[in-house]
């Protein structure tokens, strides 16, 4: 589980002739299975039987899965007001992006092996459940009390890039089975 909340903020207040500008930027990076936001590393999750000679009284099950889980919430604040008897201006800008990826090897797998059951099967199984929840709030608020001119313009942008890279596999292969029920 991955979450990321930073909240930037700003607050500008301009009196006589004013003029009132204000930014607010965020910007979140979470990642699973990768070494930073251009390097993947997938996460491996495996359950295997490799090389080996297994006799087992009852069946054989090998399960493998994944519930990797990035909930990011992300915000960026900006607040502009202007005021005076005479002109004004107020001008604000919020933005913010967000990059979630998860990248998981999910396996289940017998391999170059000799497998005896008595009394169940064998079976395989690999299973992904990987969910990104990201949460974008860009706020920008622009507000103009004066008595002449005035001027306001509020303008707030959220980005989010999700990615799940995840591979799943189960099999057999090179491998011998007898099974007696």
């Amino acid at each position: 589980l991955a979450s990321h909340e930073p909240i930037d903020g700003n607050l500008v207040i301009g009196g006589s002739d004013a003029k009132a500008f204000a930014i607010g930027f965020s910007f979140a990076e979470n990642v699973i299975g990768w070494k930073n936001l251009f390097s993947e590393d997938p996460l491996q999750i495996k359950a295997y039987v490799e090389g080996s000679s297994i006799t087992a009284n009852g069946g054989l099950s090998l399960d493998a899965g994944s519930t990797a889980r990035i909930d990011a919430t992300v915000a960026a604040t900006a607040v502009a007001i202007a005021g005076s008897a005479g002109g004004g201006l107020a001008l604000t800008g919020a933005g913010l992006t967000t990059f979630n990826r998860i990248s998981t090897d999910i396996g289940a797998f017998i391999d170059g092996s000799s497998i005896t059951t008595t009394g169940d099967a064998v079976s395989l199984s690999a299973l992904d459940n990987s969910t990104i929840r990201a949460d974008g709030q860009a706020v920008a608020v622009a507000a103009n009390v004066s008595g002449d001119s005035g001027g306001a313009v509020a303008i707030g942008l959220s980005l989010a890039h999700n990615e799940i890279d995840n591979g799943v596999t189960a099999y057999i292969a090179g491998s011998s089975l007898l099974t007696s029920l």
